[in-house]
C-alpha cells in the first residue's frame, strides 16, 4: 500500500490527472494486459508539458523583470 500511496503522490507532484494515475495502477496490477494505455498517457502528458513550457518561460522572463524592477525601487 505504501508504495501505490508513493506512487500517487509522486504522479500528482508531476501533475498526471487522478483518471489518468488510475488507469496506470490498474496496468501496474495486470502486468501482461498490453501497455498501449500507459504509452497513451505519457504521450499525451509529454505533449502536455511541452505545450506548457513556452507558457513557464514567459512567466519566468516576466517574474524576472518584476524582482529587478522591485529591487530598484528599495
Amino acid at each position: 500500500h505504501l508504495q501505490r500511496l508513493s506512487f500517487i503522490r509522486h504522479a500528482r507532484g508531476l501533475a498526471f490527472e487522478i483518471t489518468e494515475i488510475r488507469s496506470l495502477l490498474d496496468l501496474a496490477d495486470h502486468p501482461n494486459r498490453d501497455c498501449a494505455e500507459a504509452d497513451r498517457i505519457a504521450r499525451d502528458h509529454l505533449r502536455t508539458v511541452e505545450e506548457k513550457i513556452p507558457l513557464l518561460t514567459a512567466l519566468r522572463d516576466e517574474l524576472s523583470r518584476n524582482v529587478g524592477v522591485c529591487r530598484g525601487r528599495q
